[in-house]
C-alpha cells in the first residue's frame, strides 16, 4: 500500500508515525516545510519559507498536488489538523486521514477565525480522523463532525526502550531525590512553574536536584532566571537527546514533573510510567485520562509552584505510596500505552481505505 504524509518532518512524533507504517512494508511519502530530521525514507522538502498562516500552506498548493499525483499514494494522512489538514484535503480526491497532535484542536483552533474554517474543514473531508485524548473527540464533536470516524489511539511507548531498572542494573544511583522534567522548553509547558518550586523543595530536601531534558526557545531565559534566584546548582539543562537517553534518565530518577498548561495525551509521561517514574503533572483534562490523584500520581493546580512543591516533598518521602504508584503506572501503561499494539489498529483502520472514492 501507497501512503503519502504532509507533516512536519523535524517533529519525533511526526518521524516515528510514518517510520511505523514504512516497517510494516508500506510505501511511504512524507511532504513536508520543515528541516527534517535524519529518517530511512522518502522526505520531500516544499522550498520557500516555512508558513506561519494558512496562506504560506495553500501557496505549496500546486507543487504538493504534483507530488502526490506522481507518487500515486491509496491513501494520504496529514498530520495535525491545522495548516497541513486543509493543505491535503485541498491536494487529493484520494481517502484523506488527518491526525490530531492536541495542540491543533486545543490551542490552534479556537485561536482565530481563519483556524475555525479550517480545522473543520479538514476534518470534514477526512474519512478518518485519529486522536489520542477523549477530549480531542469531544471539542471535534462540537465542530459538527461524526464521532463515527473518529478513532482513539495513544503515540504510546516501545517498552524495549522504556522499562524501569532497578538498583542492580544502576549500581552508581544517586541517593538524592531526582526530580525530572523531559518536556520541550516552549512558554506552553510552563518550565516557571518548577523553577520557581525548586526553592522550596530544597528548603526540604537540600540535596535535590532537577534535571530538565529537553530544548527550545525558552531554555536561555529559564537558565537565567535559574541563575538569578540562585539555584543554578541545583538545576541541570541537559538539551535536546535521543529517546535511548532519555530513558536513561527517566530510570536514574525518582519524580517525574511536567508543568504544561495544555496538553493532549503525553507520550512523555507515558515514558516516565514505564519507567515507574511516580508523575506530578498539571490537573488538565488530558492528564486526568491517566492519572488519578493520589493513587497513580499527583494532580497539581496549573501555575502553582508552591502546590507542586508541597506534592514532590510529600511524595518523596512516602515510599510505600512510590512503591504502589509505580506498579499501578507499570500495569496502566502495559494495557493501554504500547506504541506498536495501539498502531495497529490504526494500520487496520487506514489500509480498509485503500480503493475508496
Amino acid at each position: 500500500m501507497r501512503i503519502a504524509f504532509l507533516g512536519d518532518a523535524s517533529l519525533t512524533h511526526v518521524i516515528r508515525w510514518v517510520q511505523f507504517f514504512k516497517d510494516e512494508g508500506h510505501d511511504v511519502l512524507l511532504i513536508t516545510f520543515e528541516e527534517p530530521l535524519e529518517a530511512p525514507f522518502k522526505i520531500e522538502r516544499l522550498k520557500g519559507l516555512i508558513p506561519t498562516k494558512l496562506g504560506g500552506y495553500i501557496s505549496r498548493l500546486a507543487t504538493t498536488k504534483e507530488l502526490i499525483k506522481k507518487f500515486d499514494p491509496d491513501v494520504v494522512n496529514s498530520i495535525y489538523a491545522a495548516g497541513y489538514g486543509p493543505l491535503g484535503a485541498l491536494s487529493t480526491d484520494k481517502p484523506l486521514v488527518v491526525t490530531c497532535l492536541g495542540s491543533d484542536i486545543l490551542v490552534d483552533y479556537p485561536s482565530s477565525l481563519i483556524h475555525r474554517l479550517q480545522v473543520p474543514f479538514a476534518l470534514k473531508k477526512a474519512r478518518l480522523i485519529t486522536v489520542d485524548a477523549d477530549l480531542l473527540t469531544e471539542r471535534i464533536e462540537q465542530m459538527g463532525i461524526s464521532r463515527k470516524k473518529i478513532i482513539k489511539t495513544f503515540f504510546g511507548i516501545d517498552d524495549r526502550l522504556f522499562h524501569p531498572l532497578d538498583d542492580k542494573e544502576w549500581p552508581d544511583r544517586d541517593p538524592s531525590p531526582t526530580i525530572i522534567s523531559t518536556r520541550k522548553l516552549f512558554s506552553i509547558y510552563d518550565l516557571d512553574m518548577l523553577i520557581d518550586a525548586v526553592p522550596l523543595i530544597l528548603s526540604s530536601k537540600p540535596n535535590a536536584k532537577v534535571v530538565i531534558c529537553g530544548d527550545g526557545p525558552e531554555r536561555g531565559r529559564l537558565e537565567n532566571r535559574a541563575a538569578a534566584i540562585g539555584i543554578e546548582e541545583s538545576i541541570i539543562f541537559k538539551g535536546a537527546l535521543t529517546p535511548e537517553e532519555i530513558a536513561g534518565e527517566l530510570q536514574k530518577a525518582d519524580i517525574y514533573v511536567s508543568t504544561s498548561r495544555s496538553d493532549s495525551t503525553s507520550v512523555s509521561l507515558l515514558e516516565a510510567m514505564a519507567c515507574g517514574i511516580p508523575p506530578v503533572v498539571t490537573d488538565i483534562e488530558a492528564n486526568r485520562e491517566w492519572i488519578e490523584n493520589g493513587k497513580n500520581g499527583i494532580l497539581v493546580p496549573a501555575g502553582n509552584a508552591k502546590e507542586l512543591a508541597m506534592a514532590i516533598i510529600n511524595l518523596v518521602n512516602k515510599k510505600d505510596l512510590l512503591d504502589s504508584m509505580r506498579r499501578l503506572n507499570l500495569s496502566l501503561v502495559e494495557r493501554k500505552g504500547l506504541w506498536q499494539e495501539n498502531m495497529k489498529l490504526v494500520e487496520e483502520r487506514i489500509v480498509s481505505l485503500a480503493g475508496q472514492s
